[in-house]
């Protein structure tokens, strides 16, 4: 009887082909690029050029973790939550079921913050004292403060287990002398009892979904927190809320910088006008040409 052929192992091209199509079968739009995260999450930075050109290997405990991993994926785990990391601006942070899982759309409150930060107004200003307002995974917080190095910031959160997780991204990147987490419900507790105002500028990427709307949401996204994604009966509540508050804790020619919903803009933008200390600046657009983070400045 003659020996039994061994079959050649499945290249690095078809192995990946496969495992992209098993996540494609879920999320048809995404699919290639998660499997680009995945993959330089699993080899520590390789992606598909290293290992299609043989200068990264993918051996058996490589492809049994990224196994592992769309396997969870296709289950409809958020990739943020499989892989406990996820990529804001130049950074790495870690997240868990437990945070908001940031977003491009986020940075764009970062960006006009620095902006911001080199105007006339706020540029000869020494110190830059900020306030982020539910800071999740410390994202905005940690993006000011490495853009700029005259941020001293307190990032608000609510959550014990994302202040946690917040405050581990901080210790990451050399943050904490520069960053301070102050537990606290900034929606319903005093400001004066925990706050160190005023600021230069208020940040914040607040819940701004209406509630009516969270069953229509992706049953990923339904996986993150409920309390960072609801914003009451027309979304926008939250937002009305801390523009309420800037008068009195922005100085003089301070800055506060909000994302929002779609749609949202033109609401906020007469609450902004009910109040004689604040003064609409401008909307950044993302990526989409969306309307998404709204500029004002105190008077």
């Amino acid at each position: 009887m003659p020996p039994a052929l061994e079959l050649p192992a499945e290249t690095a091209t078809v192995y990946l082909n496969r495992m992209t199509a098993r996540i494609e079968s879920v999320f048809p739009h995404s699919a290639s690029w998660e499997m680009g995260q995945i993959l330089r999450h699993v080899t520590g930075g390789a992606g598909f050029l290293e290992v299609f050109s043989g200068a990264a290997v993918l051996d058996a405990c490589a492809r049994q973790r990224i196994e592992s991993i769309v396997e969870a994926r296709a289950g409809g785990t958020p990739l943020a939550h499989v892989l406990g990391r996820w990529p804001f601006l130049d950074m790495s942070l870690e997240v868990t079921p437990d945070t908001f899982i940031p977003r491009p759309e986020t940075e764009g409150v970062v960006r006009e913050f620095l902006k911001e930060a080199e105007s006339e107004v706020l540029a000869c200003r020494p110190l830059l004292k900020v306030l982020d307002l539910g800071c999740g995974t410390g994202a905005i917080a940690l993006g000011a403060a490495r853009g700029c190095a005259r941020v001293r910031a307190d990032a608000v959160e609510v959550s014990a287990a994302a202040a946690e997780t917040a405050l581990q991204n901080i210790r990451n990147y050399d943050c904490e002398a520069r960053i301070r987490i102050v537990r606290m419900d900034y929606l319903h507790e005093s400001w004066e009892a925990y706050l160190d105002g005023p600021y230069d500028a208020i940040l914040a990427n607040p819940p701004y979904i209406a509630d009516g709307d969270y069953n229509g949401l992706p049953a990923e996204v339904r996986r993150e927190p409920r309390g960072a994604l609801l914003g009451g009966v027309d979304g926008d509540e939250i937002l009305k809320t801390i523009i309420a508050r800037a008068g009195d804790w922005l100085v003089q020619g301070g800055r506060m910088i909000l994302e929002m919903g779609m749609g949202q803009g033109e609401g906020l933008r007469s609450r902004v006008d009910e109040d004689a200390c604040l003064r609409f600046l401008r909307f950044a657009r993302d990526h989409q040409e969306l309307e998404r983070v709204m500029v004002i400045g105190r008077e």
